[in-house]
């Protein structure tokens, strides 16, 4: 059995332990939601503590949380760069070119300012990040409690949840 395979049966075996443990679709949908928004969040560092401090605030599941914002790792790399030029576009140009071979020039010669520069790059991407996360949460949760409707065989949609 592959990797991919075996990690997609665990998950599949974890959400139905979830679901079977009393969690609704909807609470476990809105989790899965937060988890893979705040896992693109744009920064090097803090998901992990974002994640933590929303489920704790909301009372949703760490473990589901966390696992959906670790597994969204790889669309955070993939995401950070459109995030930084969507961050230039709404909130102005950095004034340091963002290209790998300008930074590493950068660093030899005003290593402060570059530091400041992808700090403020880093900034302006966490304001479009912050612009569209109800966005992306909204239709995360929306897919989300959708699959998990399919998932469970139902037609009709949960009326006490």
């Amino acid at each position: 059995m592959s990797a991919v395979r075996e990690a997609r049966c665990r998950l599949k075996a974890a959400l139905r332990s979830l679901m079977k443990q009393g969690l609704s679709r909807r609470k476990l949908a809105l989790t899965l939601a937060l988890g893979v928004t705040l896992g693109v969040l744009p920064t090097v560092w803090g998901t992990t503590l974002a994640c933590a401090l929303i489920a704790t605030a909301l009372r949703l599941n760490q473990v589901v949380i966390q696992l959906a914002n670790y597994l969204s790792y790889p669309l955070q790399i993939l995401l950070f760069v459109p995030f930084v030029q969507l961050g230039q576009r709404l909130f102005g140009p950095s004034p340091t070119s963002m290209a790998f071979g300008d930074l590493l020039a950068g660093f030899q010669h005003d290593p402060g300012g570059t530091l400041q520069s992808l700090g403020g790059a880093n900034l302006k991407a966490i304001g479009a990040w912050t612009l569209l996360a109800p966005l992306m949460t909204l239709g995360l949760y929306l897919l989300f409690v959708e699959f998990l409707r399919l998932k469970a065989g139902k037609t009709k949609p949960d009326s006490h949840e």
